[in-house]
């Protein structure tokens, strides 16, 4: 009968803990769950989760979970202040993200730092940058990004003003060359290409 009673205690615990990590949010919110396994040196571990460029959760070896807007977009840093990453130099560490129980990214090996965007709708990074053509380009949320591939070579004017207000600066405003059509060119927010 001990047995029994220190087996469905152990399962109990188990099971609680292992909830108690998912996490679980109040709708419309969803979860990202952060899981840190840190290599020998945990001192070394900082992280940060960003909405839309706030931060909304930091921390060190540990992981957390946090309930976001189905909207959010996001971005996870983890840092290593030897350099040397989690994996495999000195231990097996590793780092899991996941949103709403999908698995967003994992790794350990990353050096100084490691970046990763997810959640975002299009134009809403860089790596996710909307495709621009020749004409006025009207975002379709606040700090949208756009790429411009020109199919010629020539020169065009990018501006990043509509009427005389002016949007987040880019970096490259002006005339620019364009020697080949396989050269682009991201740009954070334009209106114009002209």
């Amino acid at each position: 009968m001990k047995k029994y009673l220190f087996i469905s205690f152990f399962l109990l615990s188990f099971c609680g803990t292992i909830h108690q990590a998912i996490g679980q949010c109040a709708a419309p919110l969803i979860p990202v769950n952060i899981i840190i396994n840190p290599d020998t040196y945990p001192q070394e571990i900082t992280w940060s989760l960003t909405n839309s460029g706030v931060t909304i959760a930091s921390g060190t070896s540990a992981g957390a979970s946090v309930c976001v807007t189905p909207e959010s977009c996001l971005s996870f840093q983890i840092n290593d202040s030897a350099g040397d990453g989690i994996c495999c130099g000195y231990g097996t560490g590793s780092f899991y993200i996941t949103l709403n129980g999908d698995t967003i990214a994992t790794g350990g090996n990353y050096g100084s730092g490691q970046t990763v965007q997810f959640n975002c709708p299009p134009g809403g990074d860089c790596i996710s940058a909307i495709p621009a053509i020749e004409g006025s380009q009207i975002a379709p949320q606040r700090n949208t990004w756009y790429t411009f591939s020109p199919d010629s070579s020539g020169m065009y004017f990018v501006s990043t003003c509509a009427g005389n207000t002016p949007l987040l600066t880019a970096r490259f405003l002006g005339w620019k060359a364009f020697t080949s059509p396989l050269e682009s060119l991201t740009l954070y927010r334009p209106v114009a290409l002209l």
